[in-house]
């Protein structure tokens, strides 16, 4: 069973959703048909998502059918959530409820809550996951989705994936990323803005600090890609202390840069016939390209910051950062009505 789940998930390419599994007798045997829900409003035909997550999420909502619908006989409000992929297939079976809903009261709506969960839903247009909430009717405060400062799951598959936004840094992927964008449009999956996903709902960020503790800040939607970027926070010109991992990573950018720079100014017989300009100019565009990839690679393998990043996606962390968070919140209030 493990195996299938991982077989599934593997499957990320983004498919139109909702999306029907028909098993069609033949015989002895069972041929599965898969196609586009007839019963969904024509909206949801601009959804797509995680192709193994979507199929998962399809059987939990078959499951839970008969229960949801008893909640909308009942007027009871519907509320799902969940950790890591749980908030994933929560998000996902959010959407089949919505599309599929018998509820009589048309201005109440389903709502969902992740925590560290990984994107898997998207306007297959782009635009921005404001756009697939709006293609079900439902407001953007109906999905929040809490996300630890520094859990990369939540990030993955986004254009602010890790590994996304260090693959562009290579002057080759972003002009392929380009021309994808021209072919498909530039909110497609894989163009300059998108890598498959989108952040589907309202953000909101856990922050620790050591003067104020823990605290959750809402992000507007403009604010999301450079608030959850890795790459984004990096200092423009800082002094580092010896020993230190920022030292470590200055060190890699440093060596490997130097690196290439070296190699592309030895005078080979190939390099011999560029002249000086131009073998500097191609020396530094490498160099500055290279630059880029080493910082973002020494920002992530440093074992601390790999060692923070699994304690952050722990469905403990999220626990005790958030009622941290609240506990701070609460006794702000207090404070703020004893002053008054």
């Amino acid at each position: 069973m493990q195996r299938k789940m991982s077989q599934m998930l593997m499957r990320i390419w983004p498919t139109p959703f909702p999306r029907t599994t028909r098993h069609l007798s033949t015989g002895n045997s069972h041929v599965a048909s898969t196609e586009t829900s007839a019963g969904a409003p024509a909206a949801s035909a601009a959804l797509v998502a995680h192709e193994g997550a979507a199929e998962v999420a399809t059987s939990l909502y078959d499951q839970l059918r008969p229960y949801l619908d008893q909640a909308d006989d009942a007027g009871m409000p519907v509320c799902l959530a969940g950790h890591s992929l749980g908030g994933s297939l929560a998000l996902l079976t959010m959407v089949l409820y919505q599309i599929n809903s018998r509820r009589r009261q048309p201005s109440s709506h389903p709502t969902c809550y992740t925590f560290g969960s990984p994107p898997v839903l998207a306007h297959k247009n782009g635009g921005g996951g404001h756009r697939a909430l709006q293609a079900l009717n439902l407001p953007p405060n109906s999905v929040q989705n809490f996300v630890l400062e520094n859990d990369p799951v939540p990030r993955a598959l986004l254009s602010v994936d890790p590994t996304f936004e260090m693959l562009k840094e290579w002057s080759a992927v972003k002009g392929l990323l380009q021309l994808r964008g021209l072919i498909a449009g530039e909110g497609s999956p894989l163009s300059p803005g998108r890598f498959l996903f989108e952040s589907v709902g309202q953000v909101q960020l856990i922050k620790w600090t050591p003067e104020g503790g823990s605290e959750v800040v809402p992000l507007d939607a403009h604010e999301v890609e450079s608030e959850l970027s890795f790459m984004a926070h990096k200092p423009a010109a800082a002094t580092v202390a010896a020993g230190t991992p920022a030292a470590a990573a200055a060190a890699v950018t440093a060596a490997a840069t130097a690196a290439v720079s070296a190699a592309l100014t030895s005078s080979s017989p190939s390099s011999q016939a560029v002249s000086g300009g131009s073998q500097e100019t191609a020396a530094a565009v490498a160099a500055g390209g290279i630059s880029g990839i080493a910082a973002a690679v020494s920002q992530f393998v440093s074992p601390l910051r790999a060692f923070q990043s699994l304690l952050d996606h722990h469905h403990g962390s999220y626990a005790q950062e958030l009622e941290a968070a609240a506990l701070r919140g609460i006794k702000q209030q207090v404070d703020h009505q004893k002053n008054k």
